[in-house]
């Protein structure tokens, strides 16, 4: 609906079909009808108007005037929008990667990498492919493996990050010791790799190769003493003569090499590249050029077959990687220990002979690290090679389609539940506070009228007039089942020669349904969701609006099922449950037999407990209270101002978890396994709010593991859900004739006629009282009638006697109905009808 931002000038219409007179206000000609109502009392989702009543108004217009007003509420509302997804539908990464899941595991939120997997090997990445170490001993094969420990595993949380105070999700590693790692490598011999060992050195294994995480390194040193290693890679490996010249191109830079000095007296030769000259070096040293760059000598052979045979050689890398594994040491990469991780060495170590099993890293953070979605583990690790060639990156929570289920006030003393149920939006009245009681339904000054009913299988529980009902479909367990709600809007009762009929209102659709009452078998049909219900008459169907009982049909009580499969129950809330195991289904007997829904200690409340409808959709084995949100809906009568109120409950539950926003003091949200969002509001001036964003399917965290270059494509969804919330129309809206000093200072919605209204005589240009005829109106008729002048905008509902009005004003609380039928449009309508719920709307067209 679009809000105009100014009203035109008067542009009156002539004499109207059903009103006389000269008016203060003219009827509008432009730019506001009735087909656009609310606005312009609602403007940007603020109340921006008056609602007012005579000083002796009938109590039919009261009633009118908070139909229109409680209406209005659901009108005046501000768009918001939540990220239920930090990234998109879903991520691929191409490369060598694996992504932790499988085919029956999802990495849920609030879950450690170890729930997916603890050990990967050359099945998940290919840089953990096996391999064979060959010396003079024999050919000795080996595997690679990544371990992760449940201890200090990784996790996906939705928590506030410690390093910026921002509350979203993150792959989070808690700080450790490198003897308590979060993950570890592996590299084991299937059988024990054998070498002689002679002055301290392994002489079978030096010069030999083995692969470490997909790259190939040469084993250029031991030292049996320390059980040390020294290992060695590079972009480039060659042998040159001294005095010889070659280039050589890494990457988009060419190195022009010389080797200067190779001498084999103290094994030690000295380069230029690209007119750098480095220092001398020796086997298995290393120096690091001025633009980064590394070169270091694998070996230095001496040439004994003289001159003439050629001089000295020198083995050499260029782009060099130097690793030394050191038992109980740190690693060492390219000459700096780095600090987060150990190393242990595997085998028997003889003086004279050794058997290697292979070597261990452990890898360890020094601080407590929140890696958010599109963030790598290496880019937050102060000595990122130290992973050598593998890494974690976490892309996210993928993006479903969501639904909103709201429960928020209508003012202090009211709670509607908002839903998406099987045929559409719905507005359900849960829970009011009327001054003296408490109760499950819309407010209204006795306890039991218009009630939500949610026992239904208890055939002895009636269903009177104007009570509200749902009806799920099966047993509330299965993707399929169904919801529809409705309002019991009464009967027409059976004669000696006529069926009855039942009437139903969808509060989805707002199409009041008529079903015939059988005199014969004293019954009704109902089918929705291809399911048949069977209503039995609780009193006499003789009478109108008689008592209704739900006689069959399966039905799940307490249980609404939501348009993408959420299902919430309506339970008894146990203060002293632990968890949600000892809580049992709500009790009803209070809200239908006596006048309050107490407890000894004059509390009211109930649970509202949001869960997925079928453990299909939920991770085998899990059990499903592990997925739910409760929300304790309830309210203290002793209190000398009782309200009704509202709390997430996330104290007895290790599913969930309420963080705080800093940039927003009054808001706390909340992701529970499903990958549902919690939004959960208590503002210290009004009462608290709670919207769900609830997924079409279960939104996971996406982890992969990695190793060398890879590339990730994010899918198209936005992942951002927006919805409506409710803006409190304030006190003092609703107001007394006579407490209005001028009819044009404001918007006005004005009830009852010119004879009991002295705004709306005003507004009409009437002499107030002016009643019967000389209200313009005819007999059994009401009119809704819009006026303007300069700025302002004003309404007149009024009929020729308090019943009329009454009609009037509940077409105008349910405007949307008449405006999608038609009926509610240009300036001007006429209602008539012969009962409440016998109503014709007819537009006035201007002569």
């Amino acid at each position: 609906m679009e809000i105009k931002k100014a009203v035109k000038k008067i542009a009156a219409l002539g004499v109207g079909a059903t009103m006389m007179g000269a008016t203060l206000l003219g009827a509008m000609a432009t730019p506001y009808t009735l087909a656009e109502y609310p606005a312009p009392f609602v403007a940007d989702g603020q109340w921006n108007g008056l609602m007012v009543v005579g000083d002796d108004a009938a109590p039919a217009d009261i009633v009118g005037i908070t139909d229109i007003a409680m209406e209005l509420q659901f009108s005046a509302t501000v768009t918001k929008t939540v990220s239920t997804g930090t990234v998109g539908t879903a991520t691929t990464v191409e490369g060598d990667s694996w992504e932790a899941k499988t085919s029956s595991k999802l990495w849920e939120i609030g879950e450690n990498f170890t729930a997916i997997k603890t050990k990967l090997d050359d099945g998940d990445l290919n840089a953990l492919a096996s391999g064979t170490l060959k010396n003079n001993k024999g050919s000795f094969d080996y595997e690679q493996q990544l371990e992760f420990f449940a201890a200090n595993a990784p996790d996906v949380r939705y928590s506030v990050s410690e390093d910026d105070d921002v509350t979203a999700d993150y792959l989070y590693i808690a700080d450790g010791t490198t003897s308590t790692p979060f993950a570890q490598y592996k590299f084991i011999f299937k059988q024990s790799a054998e070498s002689d060992s002679a002055d301290d050195e392994w002489d079978d294994f030096s010069n030999e190769k083995i692969t470490i995480l997909g790259q190939e390194f040469t084993i250029v040193s031991t030292d049996n003493s320390s059980i040390q290693l020294t290992l060695m890679a590079g972009s480039v490996q060659d042998v040159m003569e001294e005095g010889e010249t070659k280039t050589y191109t890494i990457g988009d830079t060419e190195y022009e090499v010389t080797a200067l000095i190779i001498s084999d007296t103290t094994t030690s030769a000295k380069f230029k590249v690209n007119g750098e000259t480095t220092d001398k070096m020796s086997e298995g040293e290393i120096e690091l050029l001025s633009d980064g760059t590394q070169i270091g000598i694998r070996e230095i052979l001496a040439n004994e077959a003289g001159e003439t045979a050629g001089g000295d050689i020198v083995e050499f890398y260029l782009g060099a990687d130097k690793i030394v594994l050191k038992d109980a040491n740190a690693l060492e990469i390219n000459e700096e220990n780095i600090d987060d991780t150990l190393i242990q060495m595997d085998g028997s170590f003889a003086t004279e002979s050794i058997t290697w099993d292979g070597f261990k890293i452990n890898f360890t953070v020094d601080d407590n690290t929140f890696i958010p979605a599109g963030g790598k583990l290496s880019e937050y690790m102060d000595e990122p090679e130290g992973l050598l060639n593998w890494d974690m990156y976490y892309a996210g929570l993928t993006a479903e389609d969501s639904e909103v289920i709201e429960l928020s006030n209508v003012g202090d003393e009211e709670y509607n539940l908002k839903v998406e149920v099987a045929d559409g939006e719905v507005s359900i009245p849960f829970w009011h506070h009327n001054g003296s009681h408490y109760k499950l339904g819309d407010k209204d000054n006795t306890w039991n009228d218009e009630r939500l009913l949610i026992d239904l299988d208890n055939t002895a529980r009636n269903i009177t007039k104007d009570d509200y009902f749902f009806l799920t479909t099966g047993g509330a367990n299965d993707v399929g089942d169904e919801t529809y709600v409705f309002q019991y809007k009464g009967a027409d009762k059976n004669t000696s020669t006529e069926n009855g009929k039942l009437k139903f209102k969808n509060l989805a659709t707002g199409e009041t349904v008529e079903r015939t009452f059988y005199r014969s078998s004293g019954n009704s049909e109902l089918t929705v969701g291809g399911e048949t219900y069977t209503f039995d008459d609780a009193t006499s169907s003789s009478s109108n609006d008689f008592n209704i009982t739900l006689s069959s049909g399966t039905t799940e009580d307490g249980a609404i099922v939501t348009k993408y499969g959420a299902k919430i129950l309506i339970k008894n809330y146990n203060a002293s449950a632990t968890g949600n195991t000892t809580i049992s289904p709500y009790d009803y007997t209070k809200a239908m037999n006596s006048t309050q829904i107490y407890d000894a200690a004059d509390k009211s409340e109930v649970l509202l407990e949001i869960n997925a409808v079928d453990n299909d959709m939920l991770e085998a084995g899990t059990a499903a209270d592990n997925y739910a949100f409760d929300i304790r809906v309830y309210g203290d009568q002793s209190t000398t101002d009782p309200q009704v109120e509202l709390q997430v409950l996330d104290a007895d539950t290790t599913e969930y978890n309420l963080e705080s926003h800093e940039e927003d003091d009054d808001l706390q949200t909340a992701y529970n396994k499903y990958g549902a969002v919690l939004e959960y509001r208590s503002p210290s001036s009004s009462p608290k709010t709670v919207d769900i964003m609830w997924p079409s399917e279960q939104q996971y965290a996406q982890v992969f593991v990695t190793s060398g270059a890879v590339e990730s494509e994010v899918g198209a969804a936005s992942g951002d859900v927006t919805y409506e919330v409710p803006v409190k129309i304030e006190v003092g809206a609703t107001v007394l004739a006579s407490q209005v000093p001028d009819v044009t200072s404001a918007n006005i919605i004005s009830v009852g006629g010119s004879c009991i209204n002295k705004v709306t005589a005003e507004i009409m240009g009437l002499s107030y009282p002016a009643c019967g005829e000389a209200s313009g109106l005819a007999e059994g008729e009401a009119v809704i009638k819009l006026y303007e002048s300069g700025e302002t905008v004003a309404i007149v509902v009024a009929g020729w006697e308090a019943e009329d009005t009454t009609r009037a004003t509940r077409v105008l609380a349910d405007f949307e109905a008449y405006q999608t039928a038609g009926t509610l449009v240009g300036t001007e309508v006429k209602v008539t009808g012969t009962s409440l719920t016998d109503v014709t709307v007819t537009p006035v067209t201007a002569e």
